[in-house]
């Protein structure tokens, strides 16, 4: 599972410190920033359940003076302009519209 956060980190030194602290808490978990991204964005991978994590990320970043608001997927928000198609079309169909 990947989540994607918009922070308003912008020092090179508080990212590390939160990476820092997350990768202390949580082992196996991936996480990085994308400071040059408008958003600032702060992204985790793991396998493990997202939502004690997502907790967390927000108490960690709190602690550093500084704000993650989770991200939602643009991808699957709106439902393609099908009438008859199963479930996999549609995701495929996001999938290909969401790069455009």
């Amino acid at each position: 599972m990947v989540e994607v956060f918009k922070t308003n980190v912008n020092d090179h030194l508080i990212a590390q410190q939160v990476l820092d602290k997350i990768e202390f808490e949580y082992k196996e978990l991936d996480a990085s920033f994308d400071l040059d991204d408008c958003d600032k964005i702060f992204r985790i991978c793991t396998a493990l359940p997202i939502s004690g994590i997502r907790e967390n990320v927000h108490k960690i970043f709190e602690e550093l003076g500084s704000v993650a608001i989770p991200l939602e997927d643009e991808s699957m928000q709106s439902e393609p302009f099908t009438t008859n198609s199963n479930s996999s079309e549609k995701v495929a169909i996001n999938s290909i519209l969401s790069f455009f």
